[in-house]
This record gives C-alpha cells, sequence and structure tokens, in this order.
C-alpha cells in the first residue's frame, strides 16, 4: 500500500506495481480502468457508486477496486482481501462469499433484513438505519447488527464479529460479548470517551468529528468503537471484534476490551484525541475532520490517519501501512500506535442486500448506496471492490496492495516508494508530487484536499 495516489478525478490511467499495497489506484472518479491483481490488497479499487460488476478473488485484499464513481468493471484476484466492493451507493445485491469477515454488507439504510452467517466477520450488516431485522450469527463477525437508529438495546454474543450493532443513533445500551470484533461502538460523533484495548486493530477510534478521547490498544481491532453518534454506553468485550457497537450519535462511553478488533470507536466528529496503541493497525485514527494531530507508529497499518482535507501533519513510520494518514480534514494531529489495524472507523449508508457468507472478510460490500451488483470471493478480505463512481478501468499489481493510487483529484504526480504500503499519499486534490518512503505503508498520508 505504498501510495493511495490520485484518489479522486483520474482517467485512463495503467499502473503497474510489484509491492505490498503498493498503489490503491483510481479510487474516485477514474474512467476505463482494468485490474489483475494477485497479492494482498493490490488495489482498492471502485469503492463508491458501482454498478452491476462481477468479481472473482483469491487473495488477500489484491484489490479495493473502483473506489469512486466506477462502473461495469471486471476483477480478477486471489488473495486475501482482494476486493472490498461496492462500498457506496449499491442497492440490491447479492453476494456468494466464504472467508473472515466475507461481507461488511448494507451498512447504512437498511430495512427489514435476514442474515445466516457462519464464519468470522461474514458480516457487517445493517450497519444504519435498519428497523424490524432477524439475524442468526454463529461466527466471527457474524453481523453487525442495527447500525444505526437504535434505541435501547441489549446484546450478548459469544462469536467474532458477531454483532455491529447499533451503529448510527443509539443510545443507552449495554453489551458483553467475547469474541473477535465484539464491538465496533460508537463510531461517529462520540465525545469524551476512553478505551483500553490489547489485541491486533485494537480501535478505529475517533474517525470523524470526535473529541477529547484517549485510546490504550494492545489488541487486534479490540474496539470499532463509537461509530456515530452514540451517548452514555458502557462496553466489556474480551474478543475479536466481538460488537460494532453504538456506531452513531453515542457521546461519553467506556470500553475495556481485550481482544481483535473488539472495539471500532469514535469513527466519526471526533477532536483532540490521543491514540496510545501497540498492536498491528492499532488505530484508524482522525478520519474525517480531525485537527492538530501528531503521528509516530512502528507496526503494520498501525494508523490510517486523516485520509481527507489534512494539513500540516508530520509522520514518522516503521511499519506496514502504519499510518494512513490525513483522512478527512485533519491538522496537525499525534499519533501513536503499534498494533495491527487496531482501530476501524467509520461506517454508514446501505441499502437492500442479501449476504451469505462464510469467510474472513473476504467482502465489504455494498458499503453505502450501491446497486446492483454480484460478488464471489473466497479469501479474507478478497475485494473491497468499487468504492465509489468508477467505470472500467485497468490495473496490474503484483504485490500486497501495491498501489492505492490516484485517489481524488490528483495530477501529475511522482512516487517512489520501497516498502509496503509505505505511503498512501496525495489522496484528493495534490498536483505535483513527489514521495520517497521506506517503510511498509509508513504514510497515507494527504488523502484528500491537501495542498
Amino acid at each position: 500500500m505504498d501510495s493511495i495516489e490520485n484518489v479522486t478525478q483520474y482517467t485512463s490511467h495503467k499502473l503497474s506495481t510489484t509491492s505490498l499495497m503498493d498503489s490503491i489506484e483510481n479510487v474516485t472518479q477514474y474512467t476505463s480502468h482494468k485490474l489483475s491483481t494477485t497479492s494482498l490488497m493490490d488495489s482498492i479499487e471502485n469503492v463508491t457508486q458501482y454498478t452491476s460488476h462481477k468479481l472473482s478473488t483469491t487473495s488477500l485484499m489484491d484489490s479495493i477496486e473502483n473506489v469512486t464513481q466506477y462502473t461495469s468493471h471486471k476483477l480478477s484476484t486471489t488473495s486475501l482481501m482482494d476486493s472490498i466492493e461496492n462500498v457506496t451507493q449499491y442497492t440490491s445485491h447479492k453476494l456468494s462469499t466464504t472467508s473472515l469477515m466475507d461481507s461488511i454488507e448494507n451498512v447504512t439504510q437498511y430495512t427489514s433484513h435476514k442474515l445466516s452467517t457462519t464464519s468470522l466477520m461474514d458480516s457487517i450488516e445493517n450497519v444504519t438505519q435498519y428497523t424490524s431485522h432477524k439475524l442468526s450469527t454463529t461466527s466471527l463477525m457474524d453481523s453487525i447488527e442495527n447500525v444505526t437508529q437504535y434505541t435501547s438495546h441489549k446484546l450478548s454474543t459469544t462469536s467474532l464479529m458477531d454483532s455491529i450493532e447499533n451503529v448510527t443513533q443509539y443510545t443507552s445500551h449495554k453489551l458483553s460479548t467475547t469474541s473477535l470484533m465484539d464491538s465496533i461502538e460508537n463510531v461517529t460523533q462520540y465525545t469524551s470517551h476512553k478505551l483500553s484495548t490489547t489485541s491486533l486493530m485494537d480501535s478505529i477510534e475517533n474517525v470523524t468529528q470526535y473529541t477529547s478521547h484517549k485510546l490504550s490498544t494492545t489488541s487486534l481491532m479490540d474496539s470499532i468503537e463509537n461509530v456515530t453518534q452514540y451517548t452514555s454506553h458502557k462496553l466489556s468485550t474480551t474478543s475479536l471484534m466481538d460488537s460494532i457497537e453504538n456506531v452513531t450519535q453515542y457521546t461519553s462511553h467506556k470500553l475495556s476490551t481485550t481482544s481483535l478488533m473488539d472495539s471500532i470507536e469514535n469513527v466519526t466528529q471526533y477532536t483532540s484525541h490521543k491514540l496510545s496503541t501497540t498492536s498491528l493497525m492499532d488505530s484508524i485514527e482522525n478520519v474525517t475532520q480531525y485537527t492538530s494531530h501528531k503521528l509516530s507508529t512502528t507496526s503494520l497499518m498501525d494508523s490510517i490517519e486523516n485520509v481527507t482535507q489534512y494539513t500540516s501533519h508530520k509522520l514518522s513510520t516503521t511499519s506496514l501501512m502504519d499510518s494512513i494518514e490525513n483522512v478527512t480534514q485533519y491538522t496537525s494531529h499525534k499519533l501513536s500506535t503499534t498494533s495491527l489495524m487496531d482501530s476501524i472507523e467509520n461506517v454508514t449508508q446501505y441499502t437492500s442486500h442479501k449476504l451469505s457468507t462464510t469467510s474472513l472478510m473476504d467482502s465489504i460490500e455494498n458499503v453505502t448506496q450501491y446497486t446492483s451488483h454480484k460478488l464471489s470471493t473466497t479469501s479474507l478480505m478478497d475485494s473491497i471492490e468499487n468504492v465509489t463512481q468508477y467505470t472500467s478501468h485497468k490495473l496490474s499489481t503484483t504485490s500486497l496492495m501495491d498501489s492505492i493510487e490516484n485517489v481524488t483529484q490528483y495530477t501529475s504526480h511522482k512516487l517512489s516508494t520501497t516498502s509496503l504500503m509505505d505511503s498512501i499519499e496525495n489522496v484528493t486534490q495534490y498536483t505535483s508530487h513527489k514521495l520517497s518512503t521506506t517503510t511498509l505503508m509508513d504514510s497515507i498520508e494527504n488523502v484528500t484536499r491537501l495542498q
């Protein structure tokens, strides 16, 4: 993931990359591209606003394809997390997946769905604005349930990421979970929370417009906490991403988690937070509208920080995808993280999905407002595909997430990278930049609207 380059408003580009996640190419508003990937998260393609795509993936996150404004693409991938497909603005899709976290599907604006899942993080379902759903889950992260506009619920779960519950507009809930990704909690519009986590991806904390939070995490994605506009919740979780809880409109929560992706915390509308994490991708912190951050990271994808609209940041990273920095509207931040994908932030906006999944995060599909896509995936997070408004692109990559390239509104840039996902740089509205990086995804820097 050496470089998330030129994410939005690129047209007719060709990319050949040879390193891990070297380029997430053509994320937004790209046209006429084709992607063949064979390695981990080779390409984040076609993220939002994709229609009628077909995906066959077999490798780890080989391709996040078609991120923004892509249509009618074909993807063949062979590695874990090959494709996170159809993230935004998809509707009425069918998904057959066979691996952990096969599908984070139908995140926002779903109603009356039925889900039967049997694998890790099989489905983050019904994240926002869901009503009257039934869920039967038996595996890791089986169901992210009732993400938005839920009130006064009680959840007891025993499997990995069994339930991402009450993501948006939930109030006064209590969650006891004991499995992976037990809780993605309080993603957006959380205030004054405290998080102590001890595993990989412990906390996706403070993604957008969060204020005054503190995070100490030591486990894999222990907590996806504080997703959206949640208030006064308490979460105790002991397993991997057991619960994505309280995604939207929560405030003043306390979280103690000890397992993988237990809590995705404080995804949106947080400000002035401090994060200390000790595992891989410990924190995707400060994704949108953060100010005054500083980042020092030493582990894999420690922090996807400050992706869009960040200014005047400093990044020192020494490990794989240490920092996706400057996600959205961040300025001068500070981050110290040391664990794998400790934190994942920012979930919302799906409509009308059907999901059968059996594999680990094979597909984060149809996250927001997608329509009529088909996905067949067989590996971990095989495809993050079709994210936003992409159309017919071509990409040839040969390493793990070799290139997140051309993210948003970039022109005439030059990138020299030498390590895995060293830098996702200049994602949106950058022009004529030069980057020399030497560590795996050391810095995903300057994602959107940085000059």
